[in-house]
């Protein structure tokens, strides 16, 4: 990382991209972690009835 060998710092973006993946933040991870798990409920939850297809944990 300090320039002297390996991948520079400035091409590790486009390093990543090449096999296929994005790096992302652990928040955005967690946000979208959180939106999916909502998401799956949501239907019963805005007709009033909870979160019926939820599982017992």
């Amino acid at each position: 990382l300090n320039g002297d060998q390996g991948v520079p710092i400035n091409k590790l973006d486009t390093l990543v991209a090449c096999c296929g993946y994005v790096l992302v933040t652990r928040k955005y991870l967690d946000a979208v972690a959180t939106l999916g798990e909502v998401g799956m409920f949501c239907e019963c939850a805005r007709q009033g009835a909870g979160e019926c297809g939820r599982p017992l944990e």
